[in-house]
């Protein structure tokens, strides 16, 4: 009883659920703790179902919105353009954009391989570390417009290479104008700037990523190459995202199946 009294409490304090699932799990392992050390005769925990995490809402473009995006990311600099491209069309995260070195990139094959994440660390700096999962490390291809804005970007790059010779810092991609790794934060602050000064409709920089895969599914793409692509573990994550655009291609089956039907 004390711990549904404590869960309506939470319902109306309006706290996230996420927050109240983390609550949760907190209560859960302490009282099992207790049962271990026979302070309880069983965890009161396991009988209260756990609060449900919140789907986060999500905010992709339209296919002509992201078109005019692009068309204005033409007179932006040549980094940025290589890491809108490849963040809309490699439906990759932020810190997986951030954590990709040269050796990552086959510009031969047009092909990308994510095996880690960066992330900033108070007091020691951006820390690479693996993918929490093992299909978080993946090989996906991307296309030709992809593959030539990151030679563009590369060439401008070995440039500044040259010139700053020793003083180079890192073999990542994505650089600060010495060589070393960018700062995680530094795209999601530049791409508010870029949507402003174009005046294009506001949505977040991991929306690119949802840009991108929204596009695939409603384009007929199947489950499982976007699963692939996007690095989650179970197709039900992938369907529970992205739901809307499974409902476009709902509509799409069934006048394909009334058209069949009635030729």
């Amino acid at each position: 009883i004390r711990l549904h009294q404590f869960y309506a409490r939470l319902d109306q304090d309006e706290i996230s659920g996420a927050t109240k699932h983390k609550y949760h799990t907190l209560l859960h392992n302490m009282l099992g703790a207790a049962v271990r050390w026979q302070i309880l005769p069983f965890n009161p925990a396991d009988s209260v179902e756990a609060p449900r995490r919140d789907t986060k809402e999500i905010t992709p473009y339209t296919d002509e919105q992201a078109a005019a995006m692009l068309a204005c990311l033409h007179t932006e600099p040549v980094q940025w353009q290589a890491y809108v491209l490849l963040a809309l069309y490699g439906q990759l995260r932020r810190g997986e954009m951030v954590a990709l070195d040269w050796d990552d990139v086959d510009l031969l094959s047009s092909v990308i391989t994510i095996r880690q994440a960066a992330a900033y660390v108070p007091g020691q700096g951006v820390a690479l570390k693996r993918p929490k999962t093992a299909s978080g490390t993946r090989t996906i291809a991307v296309p030709t417009n992809v593959y030539l804005a990151l030679r563009r970007w590369r060439a401008v790059q070995n440039a500044d290479r040259l010139r700053l010779a020793e003083d180079w810092q890192s073999n990542a991609v994505f650089t600060q104008w010495n060589g070393a790794r960018m700062h995680p934060d530094t795209p999601t602050r530049w791409f508010a700037k870029f949507l402003q000064r174009h005046d294009l409709p506001h949505i977040r920089l991991h929306d690119l990523r949802h840009t991108g895969a929204s596009l695939l599914i409603a384009g007929g793409m199947d489950i499982e190459t976007v699963k692939k692509r996007l690095g989650h573990a179970k197709a039900s994550t992938t369907m529970d995202i992205y739901g809307h655009a499974y409902a476009k291609n709902d509509k799409k089956a069934a006048d394909m199946l009334r058209e069949i039907l009635e030729k």
